[in-house]
């Protein structure tokens, strides 16, 4: 437990990166984007996919920019998640509006805005860079050599739904499942492990989202009626009831300046509510 709370104080010192082909936002202009490596060094983060070979993103995603239907495995995925984590009771108070839409709009956001980086660089693998297919379903991580990764569990994985356009639905189909169990029975992190790193690249998500105040009201009569968007919403008011993580929301007051202490202690409570969700 000291090792976890010891690590988890350093969220700050995490690159925003950018997945080419995918993010659609200006990167932050906080601390933790200040410490950058100078460009020379990021170079291959903002290089094109390698050439099409029958593994990169530019082969294998050709063609499908609006990807095949998914319905059926996001139906198994809300189902799943909603049996498995208890989910009905808060599904029952977004729905009712006892959870302000306010904050509903927030999550929202984050995840629209949160990039998949962090989580391919796991152990160390620093140097690894991901590429999204154009469809956003395809993607590959290369190392700092411009190998292809296959070690296990930084490797590039299918996105059942669109992380961009699709944020909350790809939480509960892709997301949430990888938090569960990996990419397989072999790979060798911990579900605490994968929190953690997901964290990283949620503090990106949080800065984003924060510089893209105030955010497009939600429709009087909109309703979170994909398969997966109200399990996505669910876990995330979860975890943040289980890790007292409300002070996210407060990031998010009309003129708040956000810090990095803030990024910290809302971080380091939401990573304890997903420990305690998970």
């Amino acid at each position: 437990m000291i090792r976890h709370m010891h690590r988890r104080a350093v969220w700050v010192v995490f690159v925003c990166t950018f997945l080419p082909g995918c993010d659609r936002s200006e990167p932050g202009a906080g601390p933790a984007a200040q410490q950058a490596p100078a460009p020379a060094e990021r170079a291959s983060e903002t290089q094109p996919a390698p050439a099409a070979t029958p593994t990169s993103p530019a082969a294998t995603d050709a063609g499908e920019a609006e990807g095949p239907d998914h319905t059926d495995v996001h139906e198994f995925a809300a189902y799943n998640a909603t049996h498995t984590y208890w989910l009905a009771p808060t599904i029952e108070l977004i729905q009712s509006g006892e959870i302000p839409r306010e904050h509903q709009r927030i999550i929202y956001a984050i995840l629209a805005r949160t990039n998949e980086v962090l989580i391919h660089r796991m152990r160390g693998q620093e140097g690894n860079v991901v590429y999204l297919g154009p469809g956003g379903h395809r993607e590959a991580v290369y190392d700092a050599d411009g190998e292809l990764v296959e070690d296990g569990f930084n490797d590039g994985t299918y996105n059942y739904a669109h992380p961009v356009r699709e944020p909350l639905v790809h939480f509960t189909s892709d997301i949430s499942p990888w938090i569960a169990w990996g990419l397989s029975k072999a790979d060798p992190t911990s579900v605490e492990d994968r929190v953690y790193a997901y964290m990283g690249d949620l503090e990106g998500g949080i800065r984003r989202a924060h510089g893209a105040v105030p955010l497009p009201p939600l429709a009087d009569d909109h309703a979170w009626d994909e398969p997966g968007q109200l399990q996505a919403l669910a876990i995330f008011f979860r975890a943040i009831e289980a890790g007292d993580a409300q002070e996210l929301f407060g990031l998010f007051e009309p003129e708040r300046e956000l810090t990095d202490a803030d990024l910290i202690r809302v971080l380091t409570a939401l990573n304890a509510g997903f420990d305690e969700v998970y």
